[in-house]
């Protein structure tokens, strides 16, 4: 008799190894698709490799780059850093590609902060030998237009007039 009593309890048993196998994975189940839903969520800022500089000391590091002719070098400085998305980091980058003599790409910046908030004289001309650069004449023109009607009526130096009259007339001739 005990051995049908010994019998009847190892189906028994198996049912609760079975169930806590069972158990078991679920858990593990619910786990890994908790970790999956954190991680997708909660998505951390990637770590610059980039030095952060604040805006002076960021021009510092980059004349030192122009100083050692490391162009592309001051182009990535700029790029990682976090701030790139003012305005005045994003005139620094379109300084460090026209140094680089990668004028097409100094133009597209400069056609984006023109679109968000016009230039002033002195960036318009920047943009200006940009689009020459880019060989873009019809642009160069539309800036070296802007620059001379930006220029402040107080303190306009008719010498600067000039330039950009002839240079809008010399690019004339080129289109």
């Amino acid at each position: 008799m005990e051995a049908a009593v010994v019998n009847s309890q190892k189906p028994h048993m198996r049912f609760d190894r079975k169930n806590a196998l069972i158990g078991l994975a679920i858990l593990i189940v619910l786990i890994a698709a908790g970790v999956l839903y954190y991680r997708s969520t909660h998505k951390a800022e990637p770590v610059s490799k980039v030095p952060q500089y604040s805006e002076q000391d960021l021009i510092k590091e980059l004349n030192k780059k122009y100083a050692t002719h490391d162009f592309s070098g001051a182009i990535e400085l700029v790029k990682g850093q976090r701030t790139i998305d003012q305005p005045n980091i994003q005139l620094l980058l379109a300084a460090a590609y026209g140094n680089a003599g990668q004028f097409k790409s100094a133009l597209g910046v400069y056609d984006s902060l023109e679109q968000k908030t016009p230039l002033n004289e002195m960036y318009a001309s920047t943009a200006a030998v940009a689009a020459e650069g880019a060989k873009d004449y019809k642009k160069a023109i539309d800036y070296y237009k802007k620059a001379k009607s930006r220029m402040d009526k107080k303190t306009a130096n008719v010498d600067q007039v000039q330039v950009y009259d002839y240079k809008i007339t010399e690019l004339e001739k080129k289109l």
